[in-house]
């Protein structure tokens, strides 16, 4: 073999590496997008909503049940469950046409997280917790990606007698976000196979 030809054979073989994370990066990418847009839209629907601090406060299950089918034109999300800020489910709403799976509580999907923090975190079938990164939904595609997200509140929840006024009103004071209260928490799951796609 030539010269020429090592040479030649050297760039192709580089030429094909570099392509390799070109698209791996891209792919990387596409990936993190499609999530940072979900937890995106997700919180826009859940920030700054007195109703659905209202519905946490009554215990209106039919209502976050309402609520809940809000998510359901992203194809992303296959359930979604609305908790009380003591971890007890209110309502379960599930958004796809796969049967419903056995969620986790949400003193196992929030164990390490901070009681108003928003986070991903993923389990898998048995519930072991798993990553949420592209590499992880590749090799574990069975885990379901949870976006957990805690619905604030600038009205003390455990006054009585509260109504939806109450609720627009303290939220459009000046110091209304100085002081907020964890009414409940909503936690999407979604699914793998759809943010890889």
């Amino acid at each position: 073999m030539t010269i020429a030809k090592k040479v030649t054979i050297t760039f192709i073989l580089l030429g094909l590496l570099l392509s390799c994370f070109a698209i791996i990066y891209l792919a990387q990418r596409e990936y993190q997008n499609a999530l940072d847009k979900m937890v995106a839209t997700a919180l826009a629907q859940t920030r700054n909503r007195p109703d659905l601090q209202l519905y946490f406060y009554q215990h209106d299950e039919t209502r976050l049940n309402s609520f809940l089918g809000e998510f359901a034109p992203s194809d992303v999300v296959s359930a979604a469950i609305a908790y009380s800020n003591l971890g007890d489910v209110m309502s379960v709403r599930n958004l796809s046409n796969l049967p419903s799976r056995n969620h986790p509580s949400l003193q196992t999907i929030r164990a390490n997280i901070s009681v108003t923090d928003t986070e991903l975190v993923a389990f898998d079938s048995d519930k072991k917790e798993s990553g949420v990164g592209i590499w992880s939904s590749l090799i574990n595609r069975d885990a379901t990606i949870y976006l957990t997200m805690p619905v604030f509140s600038p009205v003390n929840p455990v006054a009585k007698g509260l109504d939806l006024l109450d609720f627009a009103e303290s939220s459009t004071k000046a110091d209304a976000y100085n002081s907020l209260v964890v009414i409940g928490y909503i936690n999407l799951a979604m699914n793998r196979g759809i943010l890889l796609a």
